[in-house]
């Protein structure tokens, strides 16, 4: 005890003991699954910014990276206790490889937490590559669709195009 008050036994916590700095855990996980897209929108900071690196990129997550980060991610959740979490599963377009890789990577995450933790699995997608077997696999994993548009029709098409300039809006509504 110092002062009459005994102190954490982690830094920074005796240093920080006050209810704005408690630390919160992660409840929410982004995980870039597939790091290309077949949208060419005007204002993307990935593929319209001036780094080009992506290029030279894997366009899919290796299975390897998959595993070690449903590890840690599990590591986490057992050290928080928590009994929930969020993964969203982002791109580029992550359905640009099928559903197959999004179906094994909230299939990985979830059989790395402890039964008692509930992983919601969501796949954030601009709706180009949704179809009804696409939506049966989704739904039937138990994986949520957030689907990204900006806007109404001519806000959409007026940002978000495909490679050859053709307006994204009718492959998202399809």
């Amino acid at each position: 005890m110092t002062g009459g008050r005994a102190e954490h036994p982690r830094w920074p916590h005796a240093v920080l003991d006050t209810a704005a700095h408690r630390p919160t855990p992660f409840r929410q996980f982004v995980l870039k699954v597939h790091s290309r897209c077949n949208l060419n929108c005007s204002y993307c900071y990935i593929y319209q910014g001036a780094d080009g690196s992506w290029h030279d990129r894997p366009a899919r997550v290796a299975e390897p990276t998959m595993l070690r980060t449903a590890e840690r991610i599990a590591e986490h959740v057992r050290e928080h206790h928590l009994t929930g979490i969020r993964i969203e599963l982002h791109g580029g377009e992550p359905l640009l490889g099928g559903p197959a890789p999004v179906l094994a990577y909230a299939r990985t995450v979830r059989d790395a937490v402890p039964a008692t933790c509930q992983v919601t699995a969501t796949v954030q997608t601009n709706g180009t590559r949704l179809t009804e077997p696409t939506l049966d696999r989704l739904a039937a994993a138990g994986i949520r669709v957030g689907l990204s548009l900006d806007g109404g029709r001519a806000a959409h098409n007026a940002r978000r195009v495909d490679r050859t300039g053709r307006p994204a809006w009718p492959a998202a509504r399809a």
